[in-house]
């Protein structure tokens, strides 16, 4: 028996070894997986910022090129309205072209009316000065006239004295008569050519009013003109400052959309390189996590037929101390009953004592407080039955953890010898 026991021993020391050995293996694993999972924690964080900076990277490539179409049509505007001022100038100075023309026109015909003014002004003063030189003449002929008519009278006087003289005289008076009318004819043509040229003097100075007065407008019209083109062409100006100003922007804009596209195009190259670590990580968590398991059933499997010793062990033990120790008994002792299961919302103890016909359900914290208790008061005589039942629920471990820590708190065998709790504590 003995020897058994030592074989026993022995095979649960190497067996425990062998758990250690194994438990060392799958913290070692353990902490392997929560390297694997922390590294996959940081690329999937690497993963998320370059997911966040690839979607700024693509919301501001969107604004970029939104901003570029609208850069794009402002230019079109510009440039729609730049030809528009270039058709208007064009239309201005076609009509200071025309303007120009007709005051050309004004300006020959004005100096042309001007030279007919001057030639009519000469004319005029010729005219002039002929009536004034005719004038002389007709106050000198009605001098002669008068004078004639004197002689005349003095010779009617002297009639009859100087017949010879008389018709002479009459003779000169039909002469200078004859001079008078056609001077007086020639008087009243010159009179009506000076009446004509004071008429087309008149029309002259009308015409050249007329003249002055249109010439007068062109040249305001010219001035408004001028002002309206220096006007279009500081418009013009603007505008095609506008537009350098827009083309600037709009090769800014590109330049940073180029920009935003490499950003993008190193984003998600990193995105590629973080997929593939990831995907290159996942997979060896998943195999870390097989060879966990592996591990794992392993364990079990070790725990297992390490409970099967432990078990043969206390059997062994039970046996022994039979052998060389007195057996536990009930009897003259204050026996109190404890059942242990777990149900779906945890674990369930009842307590029986003495007197009573049935388990009383109650808390581990009371049931320890109760034993307490009962310790105290019944000491060496306080016999502490452990009940398991066969639909307990309970795992190996947990119903012989449960009964130990009993038995050895509160039961009077285990206190009194300090053996270790066997399978015959357990019904």
């Amino acid at each position: 028996k003995q020897s058994d026991l030592l074989s026993a021993q022995g095979t649960i020391e190497a067996l425990s070894q062998d758990l250690r050995s194994s438990r060392q293996t799958v913290d070692a694993l353990e902490e392997q997986v929560r390297q694997a999972e922390a590294a996959r924690s940081r690329l999937q964080a690497d993963y998320k910022v370059q997911q966040s900076a690839l979607q700024s990277a693509e919301a501001r490539i969107g604004q970029l090129t939104e901003k570029l179409k609208t850069s794009g049509e402002r230019v079109t505007s510009l440039e729609q309205r730049l030809e528009s001022s270039d058709q208007r100038v064009s239309a201005l100075e076609q009509q200071i072209e025309q303007v120009k023309t007709k005051r050309a026109e004004l300006r020959e015909s004005f100096e042309s009316r001007v030279s007919d003014l001057e030639s009519a002004q000469a004319r005029i003063a010729q005219l002039t000065r002929e009536l004034e030189s005719s004038d002389e003449r007709v106050a000198a002929l009605e001098s002669q006239l008068e004078q004639v008519r004197r002689e005349r009278a003095e010779l009617q006087a002297s009639a009859a004295n100087r017949q010879t003289d008389l018709r002479s005289a009459e003779s000169r008076i039909a002469q200078l008569t004859q001079e008078l009318v056609s001077s007086e004819q020639r008087i009243g043509a010159l009179e009506n050519q000076i009446e004509q040229v004071k008429s087309q003097r008149a029309e002259l100075r009308e015409s050249v009013d007329s003249r002055q007065t249109d010439l007068a407008s062109a040249n305001a019209k010219i001035e408004d003109l001028t002002r309206e083109l220096a006007a279009a062409r500081r418009i013009v100006e603007s505008m095609e400052q506008q537009i350098r100003q827009a083309r600037n922007e709009q090769s800014e804009l590109q330049a940073a959309f180029d920009r935003q596209q490499k950003h993008l195009q190193t984003a998600r190259d990193r995105v590629a390189s973080l997929d593939t670590t990831l995907s290159s990580q996942t997979r060896e968590l998943r195999e870390l996590r097989q060879e966990q398991q592996r591990a794992q059933q392993q364990t079990q499997q070790t725990e297992q037929e390490l409970a099967d010793l432990q078990g043969d062990f206390n059997t062994l033990k039970v046996k022994y101390d039979r052998l060389i120790q007195p057996a536990r008994s009930p009897q003259g002792k204050h026996v109190v009953e404890v059942r242990y299961r777990k149900g779906l919302e945890g674990y369930i103890i009842g307590l029986k004592e003495p007197g009573d016909v049935q388990f009383n359900a109650i808390g581990r914290e009371a049931l320890e407080n109760r034993l307490g208790e009962l310790k105290a008061r019944f000491g060496s005589d306080l016999y502490v039955r452990i009940i398991i039942p066969d639909d307990s629920g309970l795992s190996f471990n947990e119903a012989w953890d449960f009964t130990q820590t009993m038995l050895r708190r509160y039961d009077y065998y285990y206190q009194a010898t300090g053996a270790e709790p066997g399978a015959e504590a357990v019904q």
